[in-house]
């Protein structure tokens, strides 16, 4: 239970009628607040639909419903924000997507695909055939495993390098 503090006496008549209409604490999800005035959740009960969440934060009544936003998966009537390594482009979805192999995201909640970097000591190669230091042919597209600043990716020619490029490039 999260409370505002009170308006204070004097603040004119708007905001001691507002103050009779709001209320001063709000729950969290899964629990909603009986009246204005009240000081204590109550559980709300039921559930929702696929990809809608029970009651959300500040419900002032039970069986609200409300649909989970991108980036986040409805599980047991919760919405829950997609784990790195993942993302939700879709509202009202129950499951979020794998990044792909070798990819994955900088926090959680990740809205797009585009927001799948490569994981920390991996690189894609953008075009050509690289050798890695020490003879090893990586081709175009292929991942390879770098240990910066160890490993460094040269092209054929000797006129591109690549040091440990997360972000693909």
């Amino acid at each position: 239970l999260t409370c505002l503090p009170h308006p204070p006496p004097g603040g004119g008549a708007w905001t001691e009628a507002l103050a009779l209409y709001l209320p001063l604490c709000q729950c969290a999800q899964g629990s909603y607040l009986a009246s204005n005035t009240a000081t204590i959740c109550t559980q709300c009960e039921g559930s929702c639909g696929a990809g809608q969440e029970l009651c959300p934060a500040g419900s002032v009544q039970d069986g609200v419903c409300a649909v989970c936003q991108a980036g986040t998966f409805s599980f047991n009537s919760s919405c829950i924000p997609c784990a790195p390594g993942s993302y939700q482009s879709m509202s009202g979805t129950s499951t979020c997507m794998t990044c792909s192999e070798g990819k994955t995201t900088i926090s959680e909640a990740s809205t797009s695909a585009t927001q799948c970097v490569c994981e920390a000591g991996r690189y894609i190669a953008p075009g050509g055939t690289f050798l890695l230091v020490g003879g090893q042919e990586v081709s175009a597209f292929s991942r390879a495993r770098l240990r910066s600043p160890q490993d460094v990716a040269v092209s054929p020619d000797g006129t591109f390098v690549i040091i440990a490029d997360t972000q693909g490039h």
